[in-house]
């Protein structure tokens, strides 16, 4: 890692984007890349390439964790989710939503797949 490849970077810097989580090697893949090209990218599920850099971070997803826990800082900003169906007009309103000052629109993001197929995987039925 590079001086500004740190796990603080990764998880407070807006460049860098949380791109993969691999729960099997449990470690964390983040790209760097900008508001701008994940605007002008349809999905964030990995059909695209959402980095305009080129450059990558791969972190022990403990190592994440462990920071976030232990990590002393400001508060957070307020956070809105809205989740929705497919085939509603959603992509739509999300790239309307993410023309605002201050919003971040992320369409169909791996992180949340790959999240949902591991918690789905540990369910008992």
């Amino acid at each position: 890692m590079t001086a500004d490849n740190t796990i603080e970077n990764a998880c407070t810097e807006a460049d860098w984007f949380l791109h993969r989580i691999d729960f099997a090697e449990r470690e964390c893949v983040f790209l760097r890349t900008s508001k701008g090209h994940l605007d002008a990218v349809a999905f964030h599920d990995g059909r695209s390439a959402l980095s305009d850099t080129g450059e990558s971070m791969t972190i022990p997803l403990d190592a994440a964790l462990e920071w976030h826990r232990v990590e002393p800082r400001q508060p957070p900003p307020r956070i809105r989710l809205l989740t929705h169906t497919s085939f509603c007009g959603s992509t739509l309103l999300a790239r309307c939503l993410g023309d605002l000052p201050g919003v971040v629109s992320y369409r169909e993001p791996q992180p949340l797949i790959e999240w949902s197929d591991w918690a789905q995987s540990r369910s008992p039925d």
